[in-house]
């Protein structure tokens, strides 16, 4: 459990990095005949959420992201993985309800899930971002809040 507690440190102090921007023009959101992001943010949200309940690493990298696309396209597999495999502890549950949906800051669009598993119920706040080919991403969400359903045995 102490391994988990410090790999979900280090990966939320590395999630606050900012992506390397280039001045290059934006990468498409294509990727052989796989498109990343979604068509809008609370697609994103619904995608990362499926993606998460599924446990595929893959489909969770590919609508995580920034402004500039994709996480999996951005950061190096080893440690997306490593990231990916705590959300998914945090991201365990039964059931969720987006609560409310609202614009953030920078034209960012912030999400209220509601979680459940078990007797257990928790909310926390998801920030969709617009990027590449007007695709979005999740970029972030409140692991501290949704704690608990990660320590609850299952």
């Amino acid at each position: 459990m102490k391994k988990l507690i410090a790999l979900a440190l280090v990966v939320v102090a590395c999630h606050g990095a900012a992506a390397p921007r280039s001045s290059a023009a934006p990468e498409s959101p294509v990727r052989g005949n796989l498109v990343t992001g979604a068509p809008d943010a609370q697609s994103a949200i619904k995608a990362f959420l499926a993606a998460s309940e599924s446990q595929d690493l893959q489909a969770l990298g590919g609508v995580f992201g920034t402004a500039t696309g994709s996480a999996r396209d951005a950061i190096p597999r080893d440690e997306l993985e490593k990231r990916e495999l705590t959300m998914l502890c945090y991201l365990r549950h039964d059931k969720y309800e987006i609560l409310s949906d609202a614009p953030g800051t920078a034209g960012t669009r912030v999400f209220a899930v509601q979680f459940t598993r078990g007797a257990l119920t928790r909310s926390a706040n998801f920030d969709a971002v617009q990027g590449p080919a007007g695709r979005w991403y999740v970029q972030d969400f409140d692991m501290p809040a949704l704690t608990d359903l990660c320590k609850q045995k299952g």
